[in-house]
């Protein structure tokens, strides 16, 4: 039986890049306890093998060097229904890594609240910016997920 149960959310924003006329999308994990942006990737595709990617990088820096894999802590992920989110390849990397990954009901955001609201916050941040690269749109997400955890 568990004693812990750390919660983590994932979701996707989208941010327009002018010079290439098409949106990059934003993914970010959020830990629901702390508001710590554990890891985030942008790029102007976001398929299930980034998302694996991304969850790869959170197991290796975050659950595994505290512990997060053993008998007594449980990890839930909570995410909507995407596509690339819900994908065969991220469910099996989730059942190997005993992650257990639950999907919100449909149209209802509240239940992706914290990273939802992160993403609110995010938008307001980014809303006098206008990227006309990936790169620049990087820099910036860089110094905006720095000083949100740490400031």
């Amino acid at each position: 039986m568990s004693l812990f149960v750390v919660i983590l959310e994932m979701d996707i924003k989208y941010v327009w890049i002018y010079e290439q006329r098409k949106y990059a999308f934003i993914l970010t994990v959020l830990d629901t306890f702390t508001r710590y942006a554990l890891h985030w990737k942008a790029g102007f595709t976001m398929k299930a093998s980034q998302v694996k990617d991304v969850w790869e990088y959170v197991v290796a820096e975050y659950l595994q060097p505290h512990r997060v894999n053993t008998s007594e802590i449980e990890v839930e992920v909570r995410s909507d229904n995407e596509k690339q989110l819900a994908a065969k390849e991220v469910a099996t990397f989730f059942l190997d890594n005993n992650i257990q990954h639950v999907f919100n009901h449909p149209y209802t955001p509240e239940e992706n609240g914290h990273v939802e609201s992160f993403h609110a916050i995010l938008s307001d941040a980014l809303k006098n910016d206008r990227f006309t690269s990936l790169p620049q749109l990087e820099d910036r997400l860089g110094r905006f997920y720095t000083a949100y955890n740490n400031d």
